[in-house]
């Protein structure tokens, strides 16, 4: 498929998909600030979203709505970003250690995002990850898929 085509289609989900993202953050009193998608082409040659969608690792969310007063404060990785300029490091050599307080600080953010958006508290995933991630790999690979894998 010809670049432009792939281009103009990229554009479209994208932008489709941080509405949508918008919308739902709106509903959980969040705003969605901005945002990065990953796509590809699988072997059938269709686009593909791939990565991690509006988390606050791929995005940055502000608590409360836009024109609303209030505390703006972000719930993202924006927080250790702005910690780390403040810091006076400028990504030369090995960062300094990231501060208890603030690896706390910034859990609590996730967590709320979390609880925000899913409007449940955030229950661990069972450890050893590599258990269920054989699991799920094993359940797919199992399933049929009309001849395609």
């Amino acid at each position: 498929m010809a670049l432009r085509i792939w281009w103009d289609e990229i554009c479209a989900v994208a932008l489709a998909l941080f509405r949508r993202g918008g919308e739902l953050a709106a509903a959980a009193g969040l705003t969605l600030v901005d945002t990065k998608y990953e796509f590809g082409i699988d072997g059938d040659d269709r686009l593909t979203l791939i990565d991690e969608v509006h988390t606050p690792d791929s995005s940055r969310f502000w608590r409360g709505l836009p024109g609303e007063p209030g505390d703006k404060a972000h719930l993202d990785k924006e927080i250790v970003r702005r910690w780390y300029a403040e810091s006076g490091y400028r990504g030369d050599g090995p960062p300094p250690p990231l501060p208890d307080e603030l690896a706390a600080t910034l859990s609590t953010a996730y967590l709320e995002i979390h609880h925000r958006l899913l409007g449940r508290v955030f229950e661990p995933a069972e450890t050893p990850e590599h258990a269920r991630l054989e699991r799920n790999v094993s359940a797919w690979l199992a399933a049929d898929r009309g001849g395609r894998s």
